[in-house]
């Protein structure tokens, strides 16, 4: 099995009102790239909850947000035939559907639930190892490429622990 490429997305709020405010990914030799996304303007829902999480503030978002047509070129572009997986379950197609939407495109790649690659006995052992990750790398600020790559470190350990020979 090689290494997945995993996907995660940040929302301004929870649920069907909220939109993606960041997304990023985390590539097969840990590579990461990250962007913020400028809101369209219809998306307007925003949480306070979820800002405490994220700590990016919307204006922040105007100015430093790439379009969503720029986001989906870019991830085209870079994960074009690739499965790329979300820890975000049904999350993660939601918000990819609505940043590509809004950009009017299709992505190039396949989206797919990380879980459909993790064994039972991973399962087993995913929580205590994706805390120690999490300590490990000691990560100030929740960014979405960062909970890429602790996803699929997570995975890369879980997975190295259970077939160790």
């Amino acid at each position: 099995m090689q290494v997945p490429v995993v996907i995660a997305l940040e929302a301004s709020a929870p649920g069907r009102g909220g939109f993606p405010i960041e997304v990023g990914y985390s590539h097969r030799h840990g590579d990461g790239w990250c962007s913020l996304v400028r809101p369209e303007p219809g998306w307007r829902d925003w949480d306070e909850t979820c800002f405490c999480r994220h700590l990016i503030a919307r204006d922040m978002l105007q100015i430093a947000g790439r379009t969503t047509p720029e986001i989906a070129a870019l991830l085209n572009q870079r994960l074009q035939g690739l499965t790329v997986y979300s820890e975000a379950e049904g999350g993660g197609y939601y918000r990819l559907h609505q940043l590509f939407s809004a950009a009017g495109a299709e992505p190039a790649f396949r989206l797919a639930d990380l879980r459909e690659i993790i064994s039972a006995p991973q399962r087993q052992i995913w929580q205590l190892t994706r805390i120690q990750i999490e300590k490990e790398l000691s990560l100030t600020r929740r960014r979405a490429s960062n909970q890429a790559k602790i996803a699929q470190l997570t995975w890369l350990r879980t997975f190295d622990t259970v077939h160790a020979g």
